[in-house]
């Protein structure tokens, strides 16, 4: 997958007396990866293959930015150059080649192509930066000569505009976005636009304001990025699917800046990726029709939550894996950094996971008297720290063969009344309480507990 702009671095459950069945349905939700660091450094992951690999800029021990490439298999790599001052990944494609830019000792910026178990290749002197790199080896950036370009099949740099632009990403059509300006002078604002061969230079406007920017292009040639809300301040994401106009996408309610959001990648599914403000700072989101726009923080494991924010979406693959930035606590050093994540799609959210127990779980003597029993869930859950339960049935083993049970009601969410009352002939009566508990996702469980009148006060 190519990634978007890059300029910028840095089940079933079993409980107690009887069955719980779980109900889940298929949501977005993900596996954590964390990809650590080279020294307990920060690392700015900004592109993700469809194999998973990434790419993108580590900072080394000694304050120098390193391209990295990071693959599951054989972790972080660093990218060299030895002799050079500083290098940055952009783009990756599936053979795992990587685009970026070093600087040599002299400080000169030179572009770059860096395939698995090969040294850094300069690329043509004409590539003054590229940002994305097709599984067939073409190129999008900009060119030496400040305009966005895209290299065609035998190699060849096209030029995309007439005046000063940069191409952000391409697709495997050879469609390029990014933004541009419309006179040499920058009277008129930059907006995003989208190159392809059908069409030429399609200058996308925007939804209201005067600038936009084109990060991500998917393989269907629909476009996203943010255009302006508040003149020089903020944006919105938006998409424009070809044919049609740009889209706003909103933000994430109540966001502490008043609603700001940026869309930077999109897959082949229309999966889009960003950041957006939140009641309490800068998150990632994901967004799809079904769904919304969502918080990627509360789609990861409550446990992968502890001492990470994550921060910006950079870039989404065709299997839904997501590069995201974070703000947290390295667990070695235990310094604050800036790290990276790959999100990886669960099967499944799952449901809640109670234990309930019961107070009083035994209710003697046996003198008919209606007793108040709390029931208390234990309910954990892997997304959600806060499931809804509550009691659905009691069940009297001791129960008439018909009509309504007299010695039971349900008297709040987590309550009953039952009556203190056994027959002389059995062991004592049971009351079997169930409940069920509700994720934010909407699926749930269900566990019992048993409340007992034994037979006499020894059981």
């Amino acid at each position: 997958m190519m990634n978007p702009w890059r300029l910028s671095v840095l089940g079933t459950f079993v409980i107690l007396v009887g069955g719980g069945t779980a109900v889940a349905q298929t949501h977005h939700v993900y596996k954590v990866d964390d990809l650590g660091s080279i020294g307990c450094g920060d690392l700015v992951g900004v592109a993700v293959n469809n194999k998973g690999a990434v790419t993108g800029t580590a900072v080394m021990p000694d304050g120098s930015l390193h391209a990295f490439r990071w693959t599951r298999e054989g972790g972080l790599e660093d990218l060299g150059p030895q002799a050079a001052n500083a290098s940055q990944g952009f783009g990756i494609n599936d053979n795992g080649d990587v685009v970026g830019v070093y600087f040599d000792q002299d400080w000169a910026g030179h572009s770059f192509i860096a395939s698995p178990g090969t040294a850094i290749r300069n690329l043509t002197a004409d590539v003054f930066q590229p940002s994305g790199i097709t599984n067939d080896g073409r190129l999008t950036g900009m060119s030496s000569s400040a305009l966005a370009f895209r290299t065609l099949g035998d190699g060849t740099l096209q030029n995309l505009s007439a005046f000063t632009s940069f191409g952000a990403d391409i697709n495997a059509a050879g469609d390029v976005t990014g933004w541009g300006w419309h006179d040499p002078a920058f009277n008129r604002p930059e907006t995003a636009f989208r190159y392809s061969d059908r069409a030429g230079y399609e200058d996308l406007g925007t939804v209201g304001g005067s600038r936009s920017y084109g990060y991500g292009i998917n393989d269907q040639g629909t476009v996203v990025g943010t255009w302006e809300v508040v003149p020089d301040t903020a944006g919105h994401a938006f998409r424009a699917v070809p044919g049609g106009l740009m889209e706003d996408l909103g933000a994430l309610p109540g966001g502490f800046a008043g609603g700001i959001s940026s869309a930077m990648s999109i897959n082949t599914h229309g999966e889009i990726v960003g950041q957006s403000d939140n009641p309490s700072g800068w998150t990632a989101f994901v967004y799809d029709d079904v769904e919304g726009m969502l918080d990627l923080r509360s789609r990861i494991p409550i446990e992968d939550r502890l001492g990470r924010g994550l921060q910006w979406g950079r870039d989404i693959n065709d299997n839904g894996q997501i590069v995201v930035g974070y703000d947290g606590y390295d667990s070695v050093s235990g310094a604050y950094r800036y790290g990276t994540v790959l999100l990886t799609p669960a099967r499944d959210a799952g449901a809640p996971h109670a234990a309930p127990i019961a107070s009083p779980s035994m209710l003697t003597p046996p003198d008919g008297r209606m007793i108040l029993v709390s029931v208390y869930p234990q309910v954990t859950d892997l997304y959600d720290p806060e499931p809804v339960c509550q009691v659905t049935n009691v069940a009297n083993s001791e129960a008439p063969q018909s009509g309504v049970d007299p010695d039971i009601e349900i008297t709040g969410l987590l309550t009953v009344s039952v009556r203190a009352k056994r027959l002389g002939s059995n062991d004592g009566r049971i009351y079997t309480v169930t409940l069920s508990c509700t994720n934010y996702f909407g699926n749930v469980s269900t566990a019992s507990v048993a409340v007992t009148v034994p037979h006499d006060s020894s059981k």
